[in-house]
């Protein structure tokens, strides 16, 4: 869970919109759980939730210190409540730009308003539902 007043890193997950544009929805830690092959989502916002289940693909975006991850990502199961999604989504292909400079991730520093705003304990457990296997097909 990410600690108040410490900054951590965004990570921006990509769909696209009905008019085939890119949309970018900003994930927290709180937000988002990865294992090698699969990669679970919760969103709140209702453009990303559509796009998820209407094309059900996107791409997540991870930046290290010398190297930027870029994981192409397909919607296999969710659960989808009136408040957020949850989605887990099967890695599909990962490339990895590497740098010959120090890269500086997008960062935040989260606290006490944001938890209470993204709703971080009910999204741990709606993740912890999908992990389990209480998902839709």
């Amino acid at each position: 869970m990410p600690q108040h007043g410490q900054a951590e890193q965004a990570f921006p997950l990509l769909t696209v919109d009905e008019a085939r544009f890119p949309h970018v929805c900003l994930l927290s830690r709180a937000q988002l759980q990865a294992d090698r092959r699969t990669v679970r989502v919760l969103v709140t916002s209702p453009r990303t939730r559509a796009n998820l289940l209407r094309d059900r693909t996107a791409t997540l975006v991870a930046v290290g210190i010398r190297d930027a991850h870029y994981c192409k990502l397909r919607t296999t199961t969710w659960i989808d409540e009136a408040w957020a999604l949850a989605a887990s989504l099967e890695l599909v292909e990962h490339k990895t730009d590497r740098s010959p400079v120090p890269l500086t991730p997008m960062t935040y520093v989260p606290n006490a308003d944001l938890e209470r705003a993204e709703q971080w304990d009910r999204g741990v457990e709606l993740l912890r539902q999908l992990r389990s296997g209480n998902e839709i097909v």
